[in-house]
C-alpha cells in the first residue's frame, strides 16, 4: 500500500510541473495575457509532456514537445529541467510527426524538477571555403 501511495504522489508530481511549466512559459512570453504569442523569439514551444519511468515513476525519462519555427531551417535543441543545474541534455526530431522533439531525462527525481529551460540554436551552413594546394613529389 505504500508504494501505491509514493506513485500516486510521484504521478501528482509529475502532473504538477507539467501544469506549472506550461503556466510559466506562458506567463513568461506574454505576461499580461498568459498566452502564447504566435512566434516569441522566432519559435514556439508547445504540447509538452513529460515520460515518467515506468519502474519508479518518482523519476524522468524524457520531455517531449511540439517545436514551431518562425522560418524553416535546421535547428538544434537542448534542454534541462532543474535550474539549479549548469548542464542540458541534446534533444532529437522524432521521425512521425516531424515537429515533435524528445530530450531524455535519465533519472532526474520528479521533486527536483522546476523549470523547463529549452535552448534553441540554428544551424547554418558554413559560408567560407577553404582551398588547399595539392603538392605532388615525383
Amino acid at each position: 500500500m505504500r508504494g501505491a501511495t509514493q506513485n500516486i504522489i510521484a504521478i501528482c508530481a509529475a502532473a504538477a510541473i507539467i501544469l506549472l511549466s506550461a503556466g510559466v512559459v506562458r506567463s513568461h512570453l506574454n505576461p499580461a495575457t498568459s498566452s502564447l504569442p504566435a512566434y516569441a523569439g522566432g519559435y514556439r514551444v508547445d504540447r509538452i509532456s513529460y515520460g515518467l519511468d515506468p519502474a519508479d515513476p518518482s523519476r524522468l525519462l524524457s520531455v517531449r514537445f511540439r517545436f514551431t519555427p518562425a522560418t524553416a531551417g535546421n535547428y538544434t535543441i537542448r534542454a534541462r529541467v532543474v535550474r539549479s543545474s549548469a548542464s542540458y541534455v541534446p534533444c532529437r526530431r522524432t521521425d512521425s510527426p516531424s515537429d515533435q522533439w524528445i530530450c531524455p531525462l535519465p533519472g532526474i527525481a520528479v521533486r527536483s524538477a522546476d523549470q523547463l529551460d529549452i535552448v534553441v540554436e540554428e544551424v547554418r551552413p558554413s559560408t567560407y571555403s577553404l582551398y588547399l594546394p595539392i603538392v605532388l613529389r615525383q
